[in-house]
């Protein structure tokens, strides 16, 4: 029952990031990266009570393949994203793609493993969009 829920919990991640990217689609740097932070974090704390406990038992339950399908999913619709963004181009949007992926799904779940007030999440939410425009804008070749 609990591989059940911890599937479906990282399905609705994936389920989140890609419906973000396909609506960002040609969207500039900027927006691409506000998109998919607060898609992300809105969907973790969508279910913020039960989010900390699925990832301590993750490991028991070896749901390696699950996360793996998880992150191959919201990779691939990042890299999607990146390669329509309207104000530049990036070398290499597989690599970034997958580097913004293992923040969100390995960083970031350290900022939701305690139920965030919503202050702290509003916070949590601007600096993760600080960051990745950043690094977006560091990385993109302009238009």
């Amino acid at each position: 029952m609990l591989f059940a829920v911890l599937e479906q919990h990282l399905a609705m991640l994936a389920d989140a990031v890609e419906k973000a990217c396909y609506e960002s689609q040609g969207a500039n740097i900027e927006t691409i990266a506000g998109a998919v932070v607060k898609a992300y974090l809105n969907a973790r704390m969508a279910q913020s009570e039960i989010s900390p406990a699925l990832y301590l038992i993750a490991m028991e339950l070896d749901a390696r393949k699950l996360i793996e399908l998880a992150t191959r999913r919201s990779e691939e619709a990042i890299e999607t994203l990146l390669s329509s963004a309207s104000d530049g181009r990036f070398t290499d949007p597989y690599v970034i793609a997958q580097t913004i992926t293992a923040v969100i799904f390995g960083t970031v779940p350290a900022f939701c493993m305690r139920v965030m007030p919503h202050a702290a999440s509003v916070e949590a939410e601007k600096q993760l969009t600080v960051m990745f425009r950043s690094y977006l804008a560091a990385s993109c070749n302009a238009a």
